[in-house]
């Protein structure tokens, strides 16, 4: 963790990609909402074969980040997504009209995940608010 901190120290990071999920020494996860909590002026974030569970939408929604994002994109998650949760994340922490993407390793679950975030996509108030890129989400190229 002191290495992060000191990596993240001058608080200017504002584009993050990572394309493989980041170790402590002691064989621990970083979690993402630590990567969000150190990067105050974050407004794009990339996490490539990440671990995203229930727990790290709760957290990531209680941060109180100052930045809103303006681009997530999550690729080749291992977990299903709490669909409610993830949507009370966009609502406080994505720039209205923003970028979110998600793929998962489970192409099944691609496709549900895609269904049941398009049906809540329809009825996101106010729609000014809406990320974009949702109708194409998850759907298989």
């Amino acid at each position: 963790m002191k290495e992060l901190k000191m990596l993240t120290k001058s608080g200017n990071v504002e584009h993050l990609e990572v394309y493989e999920q980041i170790y402590f020494y002691d064989g621990t996860k970083l979690a993402p909402e630590t990567l969000v909590a150190l990067l105050p002026k974050l407004s794009r974030i990339f996490l490539n074969a990440y671990t995203i569970t229930e727990e790290t939408m709760k957290n990531l929604i209680k941060l109180e980040h100052p930045k809103q994002l303006s681009r997530i994109i999550w690729y080749r998650i291992e977990e299903e997504i709490n669909v409610n949760l993830l949507c009370q994340f966009l609502e406080k922490h994505h720039e209205p009209g923003g970028i979110f993407r998600a793929w998962f390793s489970d192409d099944d679950y691609n496709e549900r995940f895609g269904k049941e975030i398009c049906e809540k996509m329809e009825k996101w108030e106010p729609k000014t608010r809406k990320p974009s890129n949702f109708p194409e989400i998850n759907m298989p190229n």
